[in-house]
């Protein structure tokens, strides 16, 4: 009696199935507009590309419209050096976008590119994603007169590492980026010299969720609204070791932060805001009717050419209380912390602004935690209740 391995079986098995069916492996496609490569155009790399890819481009100028649709899903578009020296340029381009980005589902990913707009665009990104999930990695976006840097609808889009600056148009939402009904998360980037009418550096519009990380945003200019950060209807937005510097608002428009409408959650911890101003009276933070309880904790808020550094306007709803404890104000005077918050709802108390206890000292390496005699405190008329533990 013959006894055959189970093992033996197996491993037949095994074979047969790879002898039929192909492996597929990844590949690398070069693009050199010298010639050196497998391609002249970034374009035709990545029509040549498939999910797993990646399009590896040689240093160059590249003057083209750059589109990675639905069939360039899964692939990756990297240069070989580096933003210094590849560009991809939409000067001389007949398109109203330079690098568009639709329908990709499972990701895709940009990384190294100079990225720079074109002469013949209004209201649209120098990079433009719809539908999409897409990670921009280590990308210089310029020169985008009229233009957001990335404009974003339906998608989820991860910024890291990224320089935006020089777009944007006096008369649109979102100099740097504007998102639309998408989840957005920038982190390690710099955001700097941008404008806008609304969101010198970020617009957006029902987001699902918005992340910022370890960002400088910084000279951002807005003509109507926040010169920073302009968000209506958002979803979750979490903001932590970010600085915010040197950025400047039209009169009644927000300094850094304006926040309008049912927000789910808002938390601003360990950042920095410094030297942001305001026309008017107006504040540096503004959060306007249905923010729920938000959170800005361990910040630096100092922003002494603005009238307010927080200011709240409510429409009559459940009561909200605000957590602003330990961040430094500029000061230690519980008098002089209260005046640079404002409520502008003729009196009416829908919320309290807890403020204690505070730092000491710009490190926050000390804190007040008491004031003697002093309970809860109702200022005059405008003033919001200031809540002393």
């Amino acid at each position: 009696m013959v006894v055959r391995s189970h093992h033996a079986w197996v491993a037949v098995v095994a074979v047969l199935l790879a002898a039929a069916v192909p492996s597929v492996h990844a590949v690398t496609i070069r693009v050199d507009h010298a010639g050196g490569g497998d391609h002249l155009t970034i374009q035709d790399g990545i029509a040549a590309a498939t999910a797993g890819d990646t399009v590896l481009v040689w240093p160059g100028v590249y003057t083209e419209y750059v589109e990675m649709a639905s069939s360039a899903d899964g692939v990756i578009l990297r240069s070989f050096a580096g933003p210094s020296v590849t560009t991809i340029n939409g000067s001389s381009v007949d398109s109203r976008i330079t690098v568009s980005c639709k329908h990709l589902s499972t990701g895709a990913r940009i990384e190294g590119f100079r990225v720079t707009g074109t002469s013949t665009a209004t209201s649209v990104g120098v990079m433009d994603v719809y539908q999409s999930t897409l990670e921009v990695h280590s990308c210089v976006i310029t020169e985008g007169a009229g233009l957001n840097g990335i404009a974003a609808q339906f998608s989820d889009v991860s910024i890291v590492g990224c320089t935006i600056s020089g777009v944007g148009a006096p008369d649109s939402p979102g100099g740097a980026v504007y998102a639309d009904n998408s989840h957005v998360c920038i982190t390690n980037s710099d955001i700097i010299g941008n404008t806008a009418r609304e969101g010198g550096a970020i617009s957006g519009f029902q987001l699902s969720a918005l992340e910022l990380v370890g960002n400088t945003i910084a000279s951002n200019t807005a003509t109507q609204g926040a010169a920073a950060i302009d968000l209506w209807n958002p979803g979750p937005v979490h903001a932590s070791g970010n600085s915010f510097v040197g950025n400047a608002a039209a009169p009644y428009g927000a300094a850094t932060v304006y926040v309008y409408g049912s927000v789910d959650e808002l938390v601003f911890t360990d950042n920095v805001f410094f030297g942001n101003t305001a026309q008017g009276e107006q504040g540096s933070i503004v959060l306007v009717q249905g923010t729920p309880m938000p959170v800005f904790n361990g910040n630096f808020l100092h922003d002494a050419d603005v009238t307010y550094q927080v200011a709240f306007g409510a429409t009559p709803g459940p009561w909200r209380l605000l957590d602003f404890t330990q961040n430094w104000w500029g000061t230690t005077d519980p008098i002089e912390i209260d005046n640079r918050i404002f409520d502008h709802d003729n009196g009416q108390v829908w919320w309290e602004a807890d403020f204690s206890e505070w730092c000491t000292d710009p490190s926050c390496s000390g804190l007040v935690t008491d004031v003697p005699g002093a309970t809860q405190q109702e200022t005059s008329w405008g003033r919001l209740k200031n809540l002393y533990r």
